[in-house]
């Protein structure tokens, strides 16, 4: 009897282990493309195929305007600022049910020093899941001299 009881156990441990590894790999994969994106007020909505809506919150810099563009694999948002003339541009790539920040490039044109010359900054090969991403360390990291330089423009 218990040994009956416990082979019922496993079974039933191993059909629904197998289960879950099935709809896990059905959820990643590589099929599921977004049918649509939609970026308001700092959160990403992807619609996948398969009507699965996955929502993100999404890192901005800039207090000001933003337009975006996707296609099957990717997501690029430019924030700026029309009155000061920064930018800053965010580009993504989905994979894995997921949004990954692969390089953000940025140009501030008043942040210039004494001979003019105005900031760039870029942060690339970052592949960072954006479930992970704190907005705040994320700025201080992007805004040090590490990845920003001031240069003429021609």
């Amino acid at each position: 009897m218990k040994f009956r009881t416990i082979s019922y156990f496993f079974l039933s441990f191993v059909f629904l282990l197998s289960c879950k590894s099935q709809t896990k790999e059905t959820i990643n994969s590589n099929n599921l493309y977004p049918k649509e994106i939609l970026l308001e007020e700092g959160e990403i909505f992807v619609f996948l195929e398969n009507k699965i809506l996955l929502k993100f919150n999404c890192p901005m810099f800039l207090d000001s305007k933003f337009k975006y563009s996707y296609n099957l694999d990717s997501l690029k948002i430019r924030e700026y600022d029309s009155h000061y003339g920064n930018s800053i541009d965010w580009n993504y790539i989905y994979k894995d049910s997921t949004l990954f920040l692969t390089n953000v490039k940025a140009f501030f044109p008043f942040k210039q020093d004494t001979l003019g010359r105005n900031k760039y900054c870029t942060m690339e090969n970052l592949n960072r899941d954006i479930q992970g991403i704190d907005s705040d360390q994320l700025f201080d990291e992007f805004n040090s001299d590490k990845y920003c330089e001031l240069r003429k423009d021609k």
